[in-house]
């Protein structure tokens, strides 16, 4: 849908609209963070991003990140945070 969707101060590496094909009618966003070398904010940006754009869109999102560094020590899987039985967590 936008190309380098501005998310505050911040950009996305590509966001997507797409229609499944499972005889549902349904619309998903689809962002897609390529990430080439360690960065320890990494997953809190992909959690910043998807709840940015489910903020702007009210749309369900998938955030995929395409992870092209050399360290196969380095792979974040999630960001979260608990409080009050308050839960927010991507994966």
């Amino acid at each position: 849908v936008v190309r380098d969707a501005q998310l505050g101060k911040r950009f996305a590496d590509a966001l997507v609209q797409v229609t499944l094909t499972d005889g549902h009618e349904n619309w998903i966003y689809v962002h897609i963070e390529v990430q080439g070398q360690r960065d320890n904010d990494f997953a809190r940006r992909m959690f910043t991003y998807n709840y940015r754009l489910f903020d702007r869109y009210a749309r369900p999102i998938a955030s995929l990140a395409v992870l092209a560094d050399e360290d196969p020590a380095w792979r974040p899987d999630h960001y979260g945070f608990e409080i009050l039985g308050c839960r927010h967590l991507l994966e």
